[in-house]
């Protein structure tokens, strides 16, 4: 029987990277026995098993962070969906449903890096003046199960101006 993976691999600890195309890698978040909902690579939070409620694949609705920026150099503020932009394979049957707004911007490209528990993506856009990243994470402290099962996750936006004049930045979650 072939093995799947090396033991090597199997203990590898290095960073695991995916890119935006990698449209079925998960990234678990909250804590233990709790519920959870999961990161995608493009940077879209999904399947919501919340309330005992077994939900993957679940997406609230209308639901999305946000960024808006502005500066002297812009003809027109610029306002963009935090996740990067849908790629194929597309998975719903029957094409996307209103409240998912696949019409409105979204970041060109992302990159999601995983190294338990912390999960990284970075987002890629040429047409915005900053640079802008999330890190979400839930809590685990080893040996210690009562403040390992907190039902949280913590996400923490990084935005780093890269433009030669002051920009505003204005972050949103609905």
């Amino acid at each position: 029987m072939k093995k799947t993976f090396s033991k090597e691999k199997l203990f590898d600890r290095t960073p695991r990277v995916f890119k935006r195309d990698a449209t079925e890698v998960r990234f678990l978040l909250g804590g233990i026995g709790t519920g959870n909902f999961s990161v995608n690579s493009r940077g879209k939070f999904l399947d919501w098993e919340i309330f005992n409620w077994p939900s993957k694949n679940t997406k609230f609705p209308l639901s999305f962070f946000a960024i808006r920026t502005e500066n002297k150099e812009l003809e027109k503020p610029i306002s963009k969906i935090l996740e990067s932009r849908m790629v194929p394979p597309y998975t719903s049957s029957h094409g996307y449903l209103q409240a998912e707004l696949v019409n409105l911007p979204r970041m060109e490209d992302s990159e999601l890096i995983c190294e338990y528990p912390f999960a990284r993506v970075n987002f890629k856009d040429s047409e915005l003046p900053v640079k802008v990243s999330m890190e979400a994470y839930t809590p685990f402290i080893p040996l210690n199960t009562d403040d390992s099962s907190i039902p949280c996750a913590i996400i923490r936006y990084t935005v780093k101006n890269i433009a030669d004049c002051p920009t505003k930045v204005s972050l949103v979650g609905t």
